[in-house]
């Protein structure tokens, strides 16, 4: 697996529009310029990791999706939970 600069600026103008943002206004609520941004949505520049980091919360996604497109697994912490949430029902069941 790599850094994809191009897909990158992709996932960053999908986002974007996905909350229905001008490239004026995300630029303005990253604290960037719109010259930066604009580079960074057509491959030509990647954002520091600080940026990256402001932006997976800004866009509530995580690093992993951002910088690469890949989306965490949570199936494993999910099955934790519910073996758990089941326990637990058993015990109130008890008591």
């Amino acid at each position: 697996m790599y850094f994809d600069q191009t897909e990158y600026g992709k996932r960053i103008a999908t986002l974007r529009k996905l909350r229905g943002l001008t490239q004026e206004e995300a630029a303005e609520a990253l604290g960037i310029t719109l010259d930066y941004l604009k580079k960074m949505e057509h491959g030509k520049r990647a954002g520091s990791r600080d940026l990256d980091i402001q932006m997976a919360c800004y866009f509530h996604v995580s690093l992993d999706y951002l910088e690469t497109g890949k989306e965490f697994d949570h199936s494993a912490e999910r099955s934790r939970l519910l073996a758990v949430a089941s326990e637990l029902l058993d015990i109130a069941k008890t008591v």
